[in-house]
C-alpha cells in the first residue's frame, strides 16, 4: 500500500456484506485489552476516531494515532486505508486501538475496461459487471512492478483485494498472459474454522484474525475433502473449512470441510 496524511473522506455505509461481525471482550474494564469486531462505520478525521458496528447493532468508539498499527494479512498499511464498509478487528486499551486489523474482500475477474481511476472487470462465476475505484493509494501491479491503471490489458485477469461496500480497490494484480481460472468457483475463498452457523448464515474465523460471514442456500455445494457430498448439517463448529462464495452478495458457491490436522 502507498502512503497517505490523511484519511479518505466519508463515504455513505449502504450495503450489506460478508464480514457483519459481533462484539468480543477479552478484558473486562481498565485499559486490560479488549477486541472489537464489525464493520467501519464512520471515521472522524478531527478528532481521528473510527466508529465501529458491531452484529447485535452496536457502536463502538475507537481512537487512533501514529502509534496505532494497521495490517492486512500480517501486511502493515497506512491509515489511510481506512474507510467505511470494512470489517475489521481492533485491538484496544480503553478508547485507544493499538491494532486494526483489516479484512479485505478478494476475487479474480477479467478487465473490461480501465480508464482514469475506474476499473471495470467481470468476476469469475458471474454474468454482471463491476466497477471498482482506483486511489492514489491502490496499488497496481504487473510481475510484482507497479504499473498504472490505464496500462491494464483488456481481457486480461487480474487479482483485486477491495471493500465490496465502497468497490475501493486497494490491490490489483495482473495475471500472466494465458493465465485462466480451473474453476469458476475461485473467484474468491476464504478459509478458516466454523464460529457459527445460523439462519443461513456461515461465520468462519479466518487466518488473519478476522471473521467472514457467507450466506449458504440450497444451491451451496458442501463437500468432504475426498468429494462426498453431505449437507448443511453436517457443518460442525469449529471445523476447518475452505470456502469459495462471490464477493458481490456473499453467497457461498461451495464449502469443503478439511480433514482436522
Amino acid at each position: 500500500m502507498k502512503s497517505g496524511n490523511k484519511f479518505r473522506g466519508l463515504l455513505i455505509f449502504s450495503m450489506v456484506v460478508a464480514g457483519w461481525l459481533g462484539l468480543s471482550l477479552t478484558g473486562c474494564g481498565g485499559n486490560q485489552p479488549v477486541t472489537v469486531e464489525g464493520i467501519i462505520q464512520n471515521i472522524n478525521v478531527e478528532t481521528q476516531t473510527v466508529q465501529i458496528e458491531t452484529r447485535d447493532k452496536k457502536v463502538v468508539s475507537v481512537n487512533i494515532d501514529p502509534t496505532t498499527r494497521l495490517q492486512v494479512n500480517e501486511e502493515i498499511v497506512e491509515t489511510a486505508t481506512l474507510e467505511p464498509g470494512l470489517a475489521v478487528q481492533v485491538q484496544r486499551e480503553g478508547k485507544k486501538a493499538k491494532l486494526i486489523e483489516i479484512n479485505l474482500a478478494r476475487m479474480y475477474a477479467t478487465v473490461t475496461l480501465a480508464d482514469y481511476n475506474e476499473l471495470m472487470v467481470q468476476p469469475a462465476g458471474s454474468n454482471q459487471r463491476v466497477t471498482l475505484v482506483a486511489t492514489a493509494y491502490s496499488e497496481i501491479l504487473r510481475e510484482d512492478q507497479p504499473v498504472t491503471l490505464q496500462s491494464l490489458q483488456m481481457g486480461r485477469i487480474v487479482e483485486v483485494h477491495f471493500n465490496p461496500v465502497t468497490k475501493t480497490a486497494f490491490k490489483i494484480v495482473e495475471m500472466p498472459e494465458g493465465f485462466t481460472l480451473k474453476e469458476e468457483k475461485e473467484g474468491s475463498r476464504t478459509e478458516g474454522r466454523i464460529v457459527e452457523f445460523k439462519e443461513g448464515k456461515l461465520t468462519i474465523n479466518t487466518a488473519g484474525g478476522v471473521p467472514t460471514v457467507v450466506q449458504v442456500d440450497s444451491s451451496t455445494l458442501i463437500t468432504l475433502s475426498d468429494g462426498t457430498r453431505v449437507s448443511s448439517q453436517d457443518l460442525p463448529l469449529e471445523a476447518p473449512v475452505k470456502v469459495y462464495f462471490n464477493p458481490l452478495n456473499s453467497l457461498a458457491y461451495e464449502i469443503e470441510l478439511m480433514e482436522q490436522p
